[in-house]
């Protein structure tokens, strides 16, 4: 097994926001995941996770579809699979 160390990926600074936002949503999973084992009530669980997309979420998205899409084209996968390529 090759142990390796392995740089880490270098992001073009413009696309470092966007990178950013994807660690935080994984954050926002670790956080839902530590609130139930916690007993954290799941309504206020509910409430911080709705609150989350609606801030970030859902603003990532829309860079992402206005930025990002017009680049990668309709034909991309990753635009067919995120629907954004519909007509």
């Amino acid at each position: 097994m090759n142990m390796e160390a392995k740089e880490p990926i270098r992001r073009n600074k413009d696309l470092q926001p966007l990178s950013r936002d994807h660690h935080h949503s994984l954050l926002l999973c670790w956080k839902i995941r530590t609130g139930f084992s916690k007993g954290v009530a799941t309504d206020r669980i509910k409430r911080y996770a709705d609150w989350f997309f609606e801030h970030h979420i859902r603003p990532h998205f829309e860079m992402e579809e206005k930025h990002l899409f017009p680049i990668l084209g309709n034909s991309n996968e990753l635009v067919k699979k995120s629907d954004g390529g519909a007509s």
